[in-house]
């Protein structure tokens, strides 16, 4: 019992650790100047540390979406949340002859600060990431 309590108390850290709530006012200039620039009518923003990088999720167009910017405001990379239509149709196609179904689930169309497309979701419980093309990535 003392073991399991251990485990699901170092658990609970690890997490805490990962991806840790930052107030708005703790948030270098750098960083919310870029994002406000970037995201004038984002709504609901709310901010996390993952690492060194600062993590603003919030809503725009009546989606969730995420930026992560380093402490120099650089941004790192954007999501946006999508629905199972929006997914290119090779990604639909792979879940559905892979894993014998078609629900993929936490879907994200993830670009980087270089402007690379790729796509995530959960199938099963395995997040898998895929190109801008649609072709499985790992």
């Amino acid at each position: 019992m003392k073991k399991i309590i251990m485990l699901l108390a170092m658990a609970g850290l690890a997490v805490q650790l990962q991806a840790q709530e930052v107030h708005k006012k703790d948030v270098p200039s750098a960083v919310s100047t870029s994002f406000s620039s970037a995201y004038a009518s984002a709504k609901d923003v709310d901010w996390k540390m993952d690492g060194g990088n600062y993590v603003a999720k919030f809503e725009m167009n009546d989606r969730d979406m995420f930026a992560t910017y380093d402490a120099s405001g650089k941004l790192i990379e954007s999501k946006v949340e999508l629905e199972k239509k929006e997914l290119p149709a090779p990604i639909l196609n792979y879940v559905k002859t892979t894993y014998k179904e078609d629900e993929v689930r936490d879907l994200y169309k993830v670009t980087d600060a270089n402007g690379t497309v790729t796509y995530k979701g959960k199938v099963k419980g395995k997040m898998l990431v895929f190109d801008a093309n649609g072709n499985i990535m790992n």
